[in-house]
């Protein structure tokens, strides 16, 4: 239907009779109250712009809210929904940037945004913590929302509540919340990062010491900054050391710091001890500059005396680089074997 027949079937329509129409449409048509909303933002007076923008961020965020709610539900949804969720939410919070909402109204669709972080089982989680936080304006908003992840079942998120806090300069909830969930080394090292920043380093080291006691999983970074802090202490290092062999956590990394500080101070012994640790532990991509380095560092005694055993665990880290080594030393007959085998040969079929 054009402009032309609309007006003809309009005619002389009162503007009471004209509401009743309008709002007939959108009972019955669910997109139409939308579509009004959306035609209302450019088309209406000055003085009911505000209204329009919080009836139509409402809107926007109930489209959101469904599918998101729906996708908590069953664990996921569509990519078309996917993608009609973050559509609705980036324009909702352009509108909200743009224009000055009220607390009220954009309070109300974080309380039901907390809502579906805490359920936790779609896909939207992170995309919604991210949408929460630009919801809120004050300090006294910010520090609403910390105060609710606080409070949500997952770790990850209270741990996340912990970090608006320090953003906040509220160091009492920071350390209150953040002491409460410590896990991995990363939860440990927000607080080792903390007690540094306010030059306790001694609170530092403590924490530091205290997670690589007890935090569970990957712990690189807490042995970079233990062993940056303890340059001066190679008893210290030396117990790092022993502490990550019996973690077997990130060993690689550990052993290959070891390494250098052993180069630098010039102890021979202990520098080869390190290499030839590293070539047991690397991981396999890097076995092959371990093994050069191992031939640039050691002399030619030492190589000549643990050549076998490097070659050996060359091989068990990675065959590929063990068979062309082997091919560049002549040992034909060696590798066509070994290529012939089943499980080498699916992991040498690019051999130069």
């Amino acid at each position: 239907m054009n402009d032309k027949d609309l007006k003809n079937l309009i005619g002389k329509m009162s503007k009471d009779e004209l509401i009743k129409l309008i709002s007939f449409m959108i009972k019955y048509n669910e997109n139409a109250e939308m579509r009004l909303l959306e035609f209302l933002q450019s088309n209406s007076i000055k003085e009911n712009k505000s209204q329009i923008y919080e009836k139509l961020i409402i809107k926007k965020w109930a489209i959101a809210h469904r599918i998101i709610e729906e996708a908590n539900d069953y664990g996921g949804c569509s990519d078309e929904d996917i993608d009609e969720a973050v559509d609705e939410v980036d324009e909702l919070l352009k509108l909200i940037s743009d224009h000055k909402i009220s607390w009220s109204i954009r309070k109300n669709i974080l309380d039901e945004m907390l809502v579906q972080i805490n359920i936790d089982n779609s896909c939207f989680t992170d995309m919604l913590v991210d949408s929460a936080e630009e919801l809120c304006r004050s300090v006294s908003e910010k520090e609403y929302l910390a105060d609710a992840l606080s409070r949500v079942r997952s770790e990850y998120y209270r741990g996340y509540a912990a970090t608006l806090f320090k953003k906040l300069g509220n160091n009492d909830r920071f350390i209150s919340l953040q002491s409460a969930n410590l896990r991995y080394a990363s939860d440990y090292l927000k607080i080792v990062d903390y007690y540094d920043e306010i030059g306790d380093h001694a609170m530092a080291m403590k924490t530091a010491w205290e997670c690589l006691e007890k935090a569970d999983g990957i712990l690189g970074g807490i042995y970079a900054y233990l062993f940056e802090n303890n340059q001066s202490d190679e008893k210290q290092l030396i117990h790092l050391y022993e502490c990550a062999k019996l973690k077997k956590w990130n060993l690689d990394m550990i052993t290959e710091l070891m390494y250098g500080y052993y180069k630098k101070q010039g102890n021979y012994s202990k520098q080869i001890e390190m290499l030839l640790n590293l070539m047991s532990c690397c991981e396999y991509k890097k076995a092959m500059s371990w093994y050069e380095q191992c031939r640039l560092d050691f002399i030619s005694s030492d190589w000549e005396k643990h050549e076998i055993q490097l070659t050996k665990l060359l091989k068990e880290q990675d065959i590929r680089s063990y068979l062309k080594l082997r091919l560049s030393q002549g040992y034909k007959q060696e590798v066509l074997e070994l290529i012939l085998k089943q499980p080498v040969c699916q992991d040498s079929r690019n051999l130069d």
